[in-house]
Formats: C-alpha cells, structure tokens, sequence
C-alpha cells in the first residue's frame, strides 16, 4: 500500500512544471523549518558544529535554505522518474569541468566520481549515465518495498547499481580495470569497520574507506562532483572537480581527508544545497560523547 501511494504521488507531481515543483518544494521546506522535526534538530545542529564561526543568525537563515533545498529535492523526484530522458538532458543548462571526464576516459585509466548528497544528484545519474558507461554503488533502503522503485528510477538511463557488499566491490574494481567510471557517495556513513575517523569541516567523521583502496590499487582518476539547482527552476550546472593528489596515499586518513576535503569544497559551491540533516557525525571517536542527542 505505501509502495503505491509513492508511485501516486511521484506520478502526480511529474505533471508538473520543474519551476512549480521548486515552489511547492519551498513550501514543504518551509515548513519543515516551521515545525519541530527530527530534519531541522540535526541541520541545526550540524550547521553549530561545522560552522562554529558563523552567527546565530547566519546558521538559522541557512538551516531554513537547506531544507528549503530538502523540499525541492523531494518533489524533483516525479519528473526524474516519470519524465523522457530527454526532457531531462535538457534541465542541464550549465556544465564545469567534463573535460576531467574525457581526458580519463581517454587514457582508459578508469573515472571514479565522489558524489556527496548536494543539489539533485538524483539527476546527477541520469544525466552521466547517458554520455558513458558507469556503475553506481548504493546502500539499500531501510524499507525493502521502497527498492524497487529506487532501482527503476536510478537505472533507467543505463546506470549499474551494484550494492555495498563485497559484489558491490568487486564489481567497482572490474569497472576501473576496463576503464570505465564508476560512482559512490562519499560522505554516507560506512557500517562499523569500514570506515575510519578524518576531519571533515574541522570535526572527526566516520569516513568511508573503499575510495582510497580503490583510488590507490587502480590508480584511477577521481573527481568530486554536484549537480546544482539553479534558482526559479532554470535548470541545473552540473559541476566537476579534481580531488587533491592525496587522494592515492597509501595512509588511509590521508586519502580519506583528502575525499572530506573535496565534499566541502563541494558544499561550497552552494552550501544551502547540502543535505545538513543527515547525521553525518553519529559515531564518535572512543571516549567522546555521541553526538545528535537532542533528536
């Protein structure tokens, strides 16, 4: 049943013109900031943690922004799955940094891209999965009837979404070894051991470390991308950026750093557009207090 009514609802909101589904978006999101929610505890909280520097101020107009953000996300979700791929490839109005793709794909050395949770990077698959051969890395949802239609949406431009198990990576790295790209989201938690603690804005993270093996034993090129929602529903710029070299250090917390480094360089670009409600910072180095108490 719930399945259903997710299919209903995706199905009436891809009727939609995309600049009315950011207005109805900013809606949801405004509320979200009106009301007391789990969402608006955690972005307030990690905004205090990774911007300690800001004013009260400036965190509470950017925490309402986020999830101003969060809403848009969420009602972009029937068109991306209902709309021609067409019609999709034409919301991209803007592009930084493809030339990072070509020349890798070129020397046939493989492409891994670090896609954190920013702007729409829904659409991000979608739209690169159309120009070349790529495998996505996902974690299964917490509710198996949802799965499904993630799977049908994601894959439906010709990506491979493999899952976050050992055939998940064996799968990453005969990718790489043909030269193709591949893609994960760096800044998801890992479960407990396959990860490591390096900064990120300042903070220990528990960060992923499948990037660093990957990017050390293949040598592959790697870059951090975003795909940008731009104002009035223009569209979107979807941004590419080279990763500091750092990236290949056989130190795990180097090339780990170095992957945090490139999510906030990301972030930058338009921090509003960071998912700052995911509980980034839940697990604690040993002998620190957990963090997210007040949620």
């Amino acid at each position: 049943m719930r399945i259903l009514l997710m299919r209903t609802v995706l199905r009436i909101l891809a009727w939609w013109s995309l600049r009315a589904l950011h207005v109805l978006g900013s809606v949801l999101g405004k509320a979200l900031w009106l009301f007391p929610n789990r969402l608006r505890t955690v972005t307030e909280i990690n905004l205090a943690l990774c911007y300690p520097d800001k004013s009260a101020e400036w965190r509470r107009e950017m925490g309402r922004a986020s999830l101003i953000e969060t809403g848009k996300l969420f009602c972009e979700l029937g068109p991306l799955w209902r709309w021609p791929l067409e019609r999709l490839d034409g919301l991209v109005v803007e592009c930084s940094g493809w030339e990072y793709v070509e020349q890798a794909l070129q020397e046939k050395r493989g492409l891994m891209v670090l896609l954190p949770h920013a702007g729409c990077w829904e659409l991000w698959g979608l739209y690169v999965s159309q120009r070349m051969p790529i495998t996505f890395m996902y974690r299964p949802s917490r509710e198996p009837a949802v799965d499904p239609l993630l799977h049908e949406m994601r894959s439906r431009a010709g990506a491979k979404m493999v899952p976050t198990n050992r055939q998940g990576v064996r799968a990453m790295y005969k990718a790489l070894s043909a030269g193709q790209a591949i893609g994960l989201l760096p800044d998801q938690e890992p479960r407990y051991g396959a990860g490591i603690f390096a900064p990120f804005f300042g903070m220990q993270a528990y960060t992923m470390v499948l990037p660093s093996r990957l990017a050390h034993k293949t040598s592959a090129a790697v870059v951090i991308s975003c795909m940008e929602r731009l104002p009035d529903g223009r569209g979107y710029h979807l941004h590419l950026l080279p990763l500091d070299a750092t990236i290949y250090d056989e130190d795990p917390v180097v090339s780990a750093s170095a992957a945090n480094r490139g999510v906030e360089e990301i972030i930058a670009l338009n921090p509003a557009q960071y998912i700052w409600s995911y509980k980034r910072f839940r697990r604690k180095p040993e002998g620190q207090t957990r963090g997210y108490r007040r949620s």
